[in-house]
C-alpha cells in the first residue's frame, strides 16, 4: 500500500534533522513515514550535497536523504496549477513584500501526468521554498518549514506551519527538553533559517502551539 503524504518538508528543515545524530529515524517516528517534499527541494539536497561551496556539515546532512535513504521522502509533485502560487511565492520573497490576495491557482481543476506533464523543476534561490508552499497551498497539508521570510508568506496563506524546533517537542517524553535543546544546536549549525533562536531548554517545555 503506498505511503500517503500528510506533511511537506523544505530542504531547511530536512538540512536541520539530517544534521542532528539519528535525525531520520526521529522524522520517522514523529512524523510515521509521511513526509513528502517538491522535485525543487529533492535537487537542492542533491546540489548542497555535491557543492563545495558548503560545509561539510551540510553537504553531510543533505547527503543523509539520497542513496540508501532516497526513499525516505515521498515525492510529491508540483502540478501546473501550482506554477501561479509558485511564481508569487519567489516574486514576493525577492521583493520582500507579502501577498495581500491569493494567486490564481489556473484553469487545472484535475491534471493526469499522462497528458499534461509536469512544470519543469524550479531552479535558483527559494526554489524548494516555492514549490513546498505552492504545493501546501493546494493540497492545505501541513508545511515544515524553517525560512523567516517564507514563513511570513505562508502564514499570510492561512498555512499550517512547523519549524525545526518545534518538531523536536514531538520527541518527548523519551527525550528530554535539556536533550532537545542539545540537537538544537546541532541544527543550527547547519541551518537556522533566520527564526528567532530558541534561548534554552526550557523553551521546549512550553505548549506545541506556541511560535517562534
Amino acid at each position: 500500500m503506498p505511503r500517503e503524504v500528510r506533511w511537506i518538508a523544505d530542504t531547511g528543515f530536512l538540512l536541520s534533522f539530517g544534521a542532528i545524530a539519528n535525525g531520520l529515524d526521529h522524522l520517522s517516528r514523529v512524523f510515521g513515514g509521511a513526509i513528502g517534499s517538491p522535485p525543487a527541494v529533492k535537487a537542492e539536497l542533491v546540489r548542497i550535497s555535491a557543492d563545495s561551496k558548503h560545509a561539510a556539515d551540510t553537504k553531510d546532512a543533505a547527503s543523509k536523504f539520497l542513496g540508501k535513504r532516497s526513499g525516505f521522502l515521498i515525492d510529491e509533485p508540483l502540478l501546473h496549477q501550482d506554477v501561479p502560487e509558485r511564481d508569487a511565492v519567489l516574486d514576493h520573497l525577492n521583493k520582500g513584500t507579502l501577498p495581500t490576495t491569493p494567486a490564481s491557482t489556473g484553469p487545472w481543476e484535475a491534471e493526469d501526468p499522462m497528458v499534461v506533464g509536469r512544470p519543469t523543476i524550479t531552479l535558483g534561490e527559494d526554489a524548494g521554498e516555492a514549490e513546498s508552499i505552492a504545493v501546501c497551498v493546494r493540497t492545505r497539508l501541513p508545511l515544515l518549514l524553517n525560512e523567516q521570510p517564507a514563513t511570513k508568506y505562508a502564514e499570510r496563506r492561512d498555512l499550517d506551519v512547523e519549524p525545526a524546533a518545534a518538531a523536536l517537542r514531538r520527541l518527548g517524553p523519551a527525550i528530554t527538553p535539556k536533550q532537545m535543546y542539545g540537537l538544537y544546536r546541532q541544527m543550527t549549525k547547519v541551518n537556522d533559517g533566520g527564526v528567532p533562536a530558541v534561548t534554552g531548554y526550557l523553551w521546549f517545555t512550553q505548549p506545541p502551539t506556541a511560535k517562534l
